[in-house]
């Protein structure tokens, strides 16, 4: 951890770049002003690396929450990678900006809902994949080599844009030693310890159609799985749901899957999608509502045959 803020009330430290602008220390957390402070460490961190905070309380009007990785100088402009988090719309999504390429999105919107005591995380290794972590449980993974300044050091930090009532605490960031991940269709990993567990990604949404719903899904890294159920209730209540369809699977389990399901009898209010896998373990997603996105990693014990 760089700062638990215990300092006095009052600006930051000097190991802080413009630690007077915008934030300030308050009953030992950080807090922020009206506008857009920007604030990132003095310190570079190494071509891999990792940044954390605490959210001690999300403001649910702020524009932005982010989190910032090799940013290339003490503002914005001069260069970072911006794990960014819309709390209205529980929305994450990862940007990245260099003087000679402007603003680019890497990958799709991600859903996230921070509450009060969450951690929000990332991590960008040497190849370029970056991930992103709500209380140490990766929700996207994308890879942003494309980025300039991939291959380059650089600082961490926070970005609020208009969030007075944001609180965070426990700031930490540093070097990821040792750490070339890469993404790939077979998830190899170099040079890291494999994790007690392996996450199984899965993303569903669902589209409105002229006589119904259809729901759409798609796994990847996916663990032996038998068949999928999904749920419908007509008012929205998962009590009153009922068994709309099976999905049954057969043959190796692929690395990626996407299956898909129509209700011909009309939208329902929401949906859940029940997962059940070859050794009886089941797992849950949802509600998920007509024409929504739900994003959901599911985490299963290291099998070694």
């Amino acid at each position: 951890m760089l700062d638990a803020f215990a300092s006095p009330n009052g600006p930051l430290s000097a190991a802080w770049s413009n630690p007077g602008n915008g934030f300030y220390v308050s009953n030992q957390q950080l807090r922020v002003n009206t506008g857009e402070p920007y604030l990132v460490w003095n310190t570079p961190f190494g071509t891999a690396q990792e940044a954390f905070v605490t959210m001690n309380a999300v403001d649910a009007n702020a524009s932005e929450l982010d989190l910032v990785l090799k940013a290339q100088g003490p503002n914005w402009s001069d260069g970072a990678l911006m794990l960014y988090y819309y709390p209205a719309g529980h929305m994450a999504q990862i940007w990245t900006y260099s003087p000679g390429q402007s603003w680019q999105q890497h990958g799709p919107n991600y859903v996230l809902n921070l509450q009060a005591g969450d951690v929000f995380g990332g991590r960008i290794y040497t190849g370029g994949l970056v991930e992103m972590y709500r209380n140490g449980i990766v929700i996207a993974s994308i890879n942003v080599s494309s980025w300039l300044d991939t291959a380059k050091p650089g600082r961490a930090g926070v970005w609020v844009v208009n969030g007075p009532n944001t609180i965070m605490d426990n700031f930490g960031a540093g070097a990821v030693t040792n750490c070339n991940r890469t993404l790939n269709t077979t998830e190899i990993v170099m040079g890291e310890t494999m994790p007690s567990v392996v996450p199984v990604g899965i993303q569903t949404h669902t589209i409105a159609v002229a006589t119904g719903a259809r729901l759409t899904w798609s796994t990847h890294r996916t663990a032996p799985i038998t068949r999928f159920e999904v749920w419908r209730s007509q008012n929205g209540d998962q009590t009153s749901a009922v068994l709309a369809n099976t999905v049954e699977l057969t043959g190796a389990p692929a690395l990626h899957g996407t299956y898909s399901y129509e209700d011909a009898a009309g939208a329902a209010s929401a949906y859940w999608l029940q997962v059940v896998y070859a050794d009886g373990h089941q797992e849950e997603i949802g509600p998920i509502i007509p024409g929504s996105l739900l994003s959901q990693n599911l985490y299963l014990p290291l099998i070694f045959k």
